[in-house]
C-alpha cells in the first residue's frame, strides 16, 4: 500500500497557486485526491495526516484571526474528524457526498456568478429554470411569476419543455397556487399526481411527444420570497417516475430558488429604474424636441415621430379639433374627419380629456370603436391608447392615437402603463407646443397683417395724386402679403349693381363689367360673404369661368370688401396659392384687415373714377362742379409750402405753439376749419385757423382759483370734472399741497416748513411750455392718480410711504420734457439717448431730474426719512415714473387681466397690502392709468382738449424729423383735419385705452365709471367721423339712385 504525504505549502506561496487554478482545475485536482484517499487502506496514515494538520490548524488559528480560506480548511478538518472511526464502505460513501455537495456547491456559485450579471428579468428566469432544469435532472421545469395584482401568475418554460401548447396560468388566491404560497413549509411535494387530490387540476405538467400527451406524475411546487418577504414566483420542476424526487432534489431546488429571488429583484428594480429612465429621457427627447419646433406642421411632425419612436406602436395619429364645429379632423389624411361625440375613442378622449387605453378594440364589450381607419389602412387594428392634447388651460387642441404597440421580437403586445404615462407625457408637451405654435402664428399673421397695413400706407403715399397707380400699388401689397399667381381688384358701380375689374393679371378683363351674380367676384358682391375654394376643379362652373379664359385656377379666395358703414366697396380675388399651398383662416384675417384699411381708400377710387367719367363725358355740369370742389378739399393731397423749416427755425415756434392756458379761458378742439389765402386746395398747418369751439366756456364758479377753505379744494379736487387747464400755474401749487396735505404727508414724513411749497415750485419751473407734456399735464395725472387713490379705493392697499411715492411720481413724471417721443430722441442721437443708451430715455430723464431737484436742502422732502424708507421711496417714485414708457403698456394689461383671471370676485384678495411686489404693482398701475386718463374724462370737451393739444406736439415732431432728415412718425402725420384726428382717437381708445382701463376696473371695481367714459367719448369721436364723410356718402349714391337726386313732387323728400 502507498503511504500518502500531504505537505502544507507556504501561504504566500499556496494563495498564489490558487490564485493561477481554474475551477475546472480545482475540481479536477479535488476528485484525483479523494480517489486515492478511497483507494489506499491504510486508514491509519490517512488520520495521522489529518491529526497533524489539525495540530497545525489550531496553533495558527491561535496566532491571528482565521480568514475565509482558513474557516474552511477548519470545517475540512471537522469533518475529517468524523470520519476517523468510520470503516472503509462507509468512508467512501461519504467521500462521495461530500464529493457530491462539492459539485452542487460548483453549479450554485456558477448558477449564482451568472443570474447576479443579468439584469434582464427574462434572461434572468431562463438562467433560473436552466439550473434547475441541470441539477435536479428533471423531465421538465416551469416559473409561476406573480403579477403585480397577486392574483395571479403566468408560466414561464424551460426550452426543452415547450410546444405548441399554451402556457399556463396559475390562480394565487385558489388551489395550488394559494395553498404552496401560503403554507409553512413554502413548498409541496407531489409524489404521484395520479393518486393526489391535483390529480384533474388544470394546470398539471405534462408533455406532447409525437401527438400524445405525456403528463408527469411526480412533481414539487416551491415559492420563491424576496428578503422582505414578498411572493414572486412559483417554481414547479417534474419528473417522469413517481415519487422519484430525493431530499437532495428538493433542497438543490430551494436553494436555487432563493438565489434567484434574489436575482429576480435585482432584475425587477432595474427593470423599474430602466423604465424610469427610459420615461425620463422621453420626456427631455419630447421637451427638446418639441422646443426647437415653432410652425405648426413642423410641430405635428415631430410628435408623430417622437411618440411613434419611443411607443413603438404599427402607426401613429393626431386629430385636430375643430373649434366650430368640434369634429376631429385627421392631420395625416384631410378626407378624415370623426363627428364630435362620445362613441368613439378619439371622440370620447377629446369630450373627457381623460387617456384611454384599449386592448381589444374588436372585442363585444368594448362599448368605443376607433373613429376611422382610413389614416392606417391596411393595419388590423387590435388595440389602441389615445390622449387628449390640451394647452396649459386645460382645453383640449387635438388627440394623438397609437394603434398596435409592438415587442422587441415584432410581436404585438398590449400598452402597458408606463406607455399611458409616456403619451401622456408626450401629449401635455405636445399641448404646450402647439399652443406655442398658434401663438407665433397668431404673432405672425399680426405681422403680416401690420406689414400690409404698413404697406398700404406706403402704397398711399407714394400715389397720392395718381388713381391708376395707387390702385395698382394696393394690388401689389396683396401680392406680397399673401403669396398667390393672381390678384383682380373689382370696383363696385353701385348705381349699376355691377363689378368693374380694375386690375387683373389678365389684362384683358381689365374694364370688363360684371352685374352682381355674374361669375365668381359677382356672386360674392351678391352675397356679400366670403368665398374660399380648396379645389377648384371640384366645382365645375367655377374651373370652367377660369378655363375660358385660359387660366387653370387650382383654389381661390374671394373676399368683399366693405367700408366703416358696411357699404360694398370693391371685391378682391385671389387665385393659386404659391407652393402648393391652401388658403387659411389666417389668410382670410389678413386680408380681411387688408380690406378694412384700403376701403377708404378705394372709396376715392371710385368717387375719382366717377368724376373722370363725368368730366369725360361733361354730362350735368353742376354735378361735376360739385365733385370737382368736393375732390380738391378731400381727395389732394397738401404740399409744403417752401422749404422745411430747419431746428432753429422751428425751435421759438415749439415755445409760442404750446399754448399755455390761462384762467378765464383755454384753447379748445377746432370745431371748424377755416382755408386761408388764395389756394384753397392746399391744407397744411400754416392754412389753419383754430376757432374756439363753441362748447368752449370759462370755468364753472364751482372751481374757484381762490379758494378759500380746505373743504372747498377738497370739493373741487374730489371731481372728475376738476379741469387744470382752466387753473393759473400758481394755483396749481395750492392744488398739488392740498392732495400732499389729505394724506398727512408733512406730518408724516416730517416735511420742514416751506420746504413742500418749494418743491412744488421747482417742479413748477421745471416743466417746459409744451403743448401737451407741460405742468398742466402734470397736475392732471397727480389729480387722476389723487382719484384712483381716494374715490376709487386704491388707498387702501397701500402704505403710507407708498401714496407719498405716487403723487409725488405722478407730479414728476414727465419733468423737463422735450415735447417729443423717445423714438424722435434714439433717431435723432440726442444727447439724452446717449446718456441713457436708448433705454426709456425721457423717462430716465425725468426721473433722474426729480431728483436733481431735491438735491438741494431746501426742496427735499425726503430728507426726514431714514436710509431705509429713503431707498424705498425713492425706489418707488423711479419705478412709477419708468413704468409710465408705452413700451410696457401691453405687458402691464396683460398681468393685470391674469392676475384678475386668478382671483375670485372679491376684489379685496387681488393686492395684499402686506406684499411689496404688490404694491409697487399697483402703485405703477395707478399712475400709468393717469398718465392715460385723457379718454376717461366725464366732459367730452376735456377729452378734445387734450388730444388738441397732443396732435399739435405730434405735429411739431414730424416737422423736426422732416428738417433733421429721420424718418417721419406716420401715425403722426397729417393731423391737420378733425376727421384725422377723430379716426385716429377712436383707434388708439379702442386698442390702447380701452384694453388698460377695462382690466384695472376688475382690480378696482369703482372704475367702471371710467371705462364707461371712454366708450361715450369714442362715440362722440365716431359721431365726428360720420360728420365729416356725410359728403362721400352723397357722392356715392346712399340711397340716392346713385348719386342723381330725385325730388317727389307730392311728399317733398329727397330720395
Amino acid at each position: 500500500m502507498e503511504s500518502v504525504s500531504i505537505r502544507r505549502q507556504p501561504r504566500g506561496s499556496r494563495k498564489t497557486i490558487l490564485h493561477r487554478k481554474t475551477s475546472s482545475d480545482m475540481k479536477a485536482g479535488f476528485l484525483a485526491n479523494f480517489e486515492n484517499i478511497i483507494k489506499d487502506d491504510s486508514t491509519a496514515a490517512i488520520l495521522s495526516t489529518v491529526d497533524n494538520e489539525m495540530k497545525l490548524k489550531k496553533k495558527a488559528t491561535a496566532q491571528r484571526r482565521m480568514s475565509w480560506t482558513e474557516k474552511t480548511e477548519e470545517l475540512v478538518t471537522t469533518e475529517s474528524q468524523s470520519l476517523v472511526n468510520l470503516p472503509l464502505d462507509a468512508l467512501r460513501n461519504k467521500m462521495g457526498e461530500l464529493l457530491q455537495n462539492n459539485v452542487d456547491q460548483l453549479k450554485l456559485l456558477s448558477f449564482s456568478n451568472a443570474i447576479m450579471m443579468e439584469t434582464n428579468l427574462s434572461a434572468c428566469l431562463l438562467h433560473l429554470i436552466d439550473a434547475i432544469f441541470d441539477a435536479t435532472s428533471a423531465a421538465a421545469c416551469s416559473i409561476f411569476i406573480l403579477d403585480d395584482s397577486m392574483q395571479s401568475m403566468d408560466e414561464y418554460r424551460h426550452n426543452a419543455y415547450r410546444d405548441d401548447r399554451p402556457e399556463r396560468t396559475m390562480s394565487a388566491r385558489t388551489g395550488i397556487g394559494q395553498q404552496v404560497l401560503s403554507c409553512q413549509e413554502r413548498m409541496i411535494y407531489i409524489a404521484n399526481m395520479d393518486d393526489s387530490k391535483y390529480n384533474e387540476l388544470d394546470i398539471r405538467p405534462s408533455h406532447v411527444v409525437d401527438g400524445e400527451e405525456i403528463k408527469y406524475p411526480c412533481v414539487l411546487y416551491t415559492s420563491v420570497y424576496d428578503h422582505t418577504g414578498r411572493p414572486l414566483a412559483i417554481v414547479e420542476v417534474s419528473r417522469k417516475n413517481i415519487d422519484s424526487m430525493n431530499e437532495h432534489c428538493i433542497k438543490i431546488t430551494r436553494a436555487i430558488s432563493l438565489i434567484g429571488a434574489n436575482a429576480m429583484r435585482s432584475a425587477r428594480l432595474h427593470e423599474e429604474m430602466t423604465s424610469a429612465r427610459r420615461h425620463s429621457d422621453a420626456l427631455l427627447e419630447i421637451s427638446q424636441a418639441l422646443s426647437n419646433e415653432l410652425e405648426t406642421n413642423d410641430v405635428i411632425d415631430r410628435i408623430l415621430k417622437v411618440a411613434k419612436d419611443v411607443i413603438n406602436p404599427q402607426h401613429v395619429s393626431l386629430y385636430l379639433i375643430d373649434e366650430e364645429s368640434g369634429d376631429l379632423l385627421s392631420v395625416n389624411n384631410e378626407e378624415v374627419r370623426i363627428p364630435a361625440g362620445e362613441d368613439t375613442v378619439e371622440g370620447y378622449v377629446a369630450g373627457n380629456n381623460e387617456i384611454r387605453k384599449i386592448d381589444d378594440i374588436s372585442s363585444p364589450q368594448n362599448e368605443l370603436k376607433l373613429g376611422d381607419n382610413a389614416d392606417h389602412t391596411n393595419i388590423v387594428t387590435k388595440n389602441v391608447i389615445c390622449a387628449p392634447v390640451a394647452d396649459t388651460d386645460g382645453k383640449v387642441l387635438a388627440v394623438i392615437t397609437a394603434v398596435n404597440k409592438t415587442g422587441s421580437e415584432g410581436l404585438l403586445i398590449s400598452f402597458g402603463d408606463e406607455d399611458e404615462l409616456i403619451i401622456g407625457a408626450i401629449a401635455d408637451s405636445a399641448g404646450v407646443a402647439l399652443h406655442k405654435a398658434a401663438l407665433l402664428e397668431n404673432v405672425k399673421s399680426e405681422q403680416k397683417k401690420n406689414k400690409s397695413l404698413i404697406s398700404v400706407m406706403k402704397a398711399v403715399n407714394q400715389s397720392k395724386d395718381n388713381m391708376d397707380a395707387l390702385v395698382n400699388n394696393l394690388v401689389a401689397v396683396a401680392y406680397d402679403i399673401i403669396e398667390v399667381d393672381k390678384v383682380t381688384l373689382y370696383l363696385v358701380d353701385d348705381a349699376n349693381q355691377a363689378l368693374v375689374c380694375t386690375v387683373s393679371k389678365l389684362k384683358d378683363m381689365e374694364g370688363n363689367r360684371y352685374p352682381f351674380g355674374m361669375n365668381v367676384a359677382g356672386r360674392v358682391a351678391a352675397s356679400g360673404e366670403t368665398l374660399t375654394v380648396q379645389d377648384a376643379g371640384a366645382i365645375p362652373e367655377v374651373f370652367a369661368e377660369f378655363e375660358e379664359k385660359g387660366y387653370t385656377a387650382k383654389n381661390l379666395l374671394c373676399m368683399p370688401i366693405r367700408d366703416h358703414r358696411n357699404k360694398l366697396v370693391a371685391v378682391i380675388e385671389l387665385v393659386n396659392k404659391k407652393n402648393n399651398g391652401a388658403f387659411t383662416l389666417d389668410d382670410e384675417s389678413i386680408l380681411g384687415a387688408f380690406g378694412d384699411e384700403v376701403a377708404s381708400t378705394l372709396k376715392r377710387v371710385v368717387l375719382e373714377k366717377a368724376f373722370q367719367h363725368k368730366s369725360a363725358s361733361g354730362d350735368d355740369d353742376q354735378v361735376v362742379s360739385l365733385i370737382e370742389q368736393y375732390s380738391k378739399n378731400m381727395f389732394k393731397t397738401p404740399k409744403p409750402n417752401g422749404p422745411v423749416a430747419t431746428p432753429a427755425q422751428v425751435s421759438p415756434k415749439v415755445k409760442s405753439a404750446g399754448l399755455r392756458a390761462r384762467r378765464g379761458g383755454s384753447v379748445a378742439f377746432p370745431g371748424k376749419l377755416q382755408i386761408m389765402g388764395n389756394s384753397p386746395g392746399k391744407l397744411d398747418m400754416q392754412n389753419v385757423k383754430l376757432i374756439e369751439s363753441q362748447s368752449a366756456s370759462p370755468r364753472s364758479s364751482a372751481f374757484s382759483t381762490t379758494p378759500d377753505s380746505k373743504e372747498k379744494l377738497l370739493e373741487q379736487l374730489s371731481s372728475w370734472e376738476f379741469d387744470v387747464l382752466l387753473c393759473d400755474r400758481s394755483e396749481l401749487v395750492v392744488y398739488g399741497q392740498e392732495m400732499l396735505d389729505y394724506y398727512h404727508t408733512k406730518e408724516e414724513f416730517h416735511v420742514k416748513q416751506g420746504r413742500l411749497e418749494a418743491f412744488l415750485t421747482a417742479v413748477n419751473a421745471n416743466y417746459r411750455d409744451n403743448a401737451f407734456h407741460s405742468i398742466f399735464h402734470a397736475y392732471a395725472v397727480m389729480h387722476v392718480a389723487f382719484l384712483m387713490l381716494t374715490k376709487n379705493g386704491a388707498d387702501q392697499f397701500l402704505t403710507s410711504k407708498d401714496v407719498y411715492g405716487v403723487l409725488i411720481g405722478s407730479l414728476a413724471h414727465d419733468l423737463d420734457h422735450p415735447g417729443t417721443t423717445n423714438d424722435y430722441q434714439k433717431n435723432s442721437r440726442s444727447p439724452l439717448a446717449l446718456l441713457y443708451n436708448d433705454r426709456s430715455v425721457l423717462e430716465n430723464h425725468h426721473a433722474a431730474t426729480c431728483f436733481k431737484l431735491m438735491s438741494s436742502a431746501e426742496t427735499n422732502i425726503l430728507s426726514e426719512l431714514n436710509n431705509e424708507d429713503f431707498a424705498y421711496v425713492r425706489k418707488l417714485i423711479i419705478e412709477v415714473i419708468l413704468k409710465t414708457d408705452m413700451v410696457n403698456h401691453f405687458d402691464m394689461v396683460k398681468n393685470m387681466q391674469a392676475l384678475a383671471d386668478k382671483q375670485d370676485k372679491d376684489y379685496s384678495n387681488f393686492f395684499s397690502i402686506e406684499s411689496e411686489q404688490d404694491r409697487f404693482e399697483l402703485s405703477t398701475l395707478v399712475v400709468h392709468c393717469a398718465d392715460l386718463s385723457n379718454p376717461a374724462y366725464p366732459k367730452f370737451d376735456m377729452t378734445k382738449n387734450w388730444c388738441q393739444r397732443v396732435c399739435q406736439e405730434f405735429s411739431l415732431q414730424v416737422e423736426l424729423e422732416k428738417s433733421a432728415g429721420i424718418p417721419v412718425t406716420a401715425f403722426m402725420e397729417g393731423l391737420n383735419n378733425e376727421h384725422s384726428i377723430a379716426k385716429l382717437q377712436i383707434g388708439f381708445v379702442n386698442y390702447v385705452i380701452l384694453p388698460l382701463w377695462k382690466a384695472t376696473s376688475l382690480l378696482l371695481p369703482k372704475v367702471e365709471e371710467q371705462t364707461s367714459n371712454c366708450v361715450n367719448n369714442v362715440k362722440e369721436w365716431q359721431m365726428i367721423v360720420d360728420r365729416s364723410e356725410s359728403p362721400v356718402k352723397e357722392l356715392l349714391g346712399e340711397g340716392g339712385g346713385g348719386g342723381e337726386k330725385e325730388a317727389d313732387s307730392d311728399s317733398g323728400e329727397e330720395e
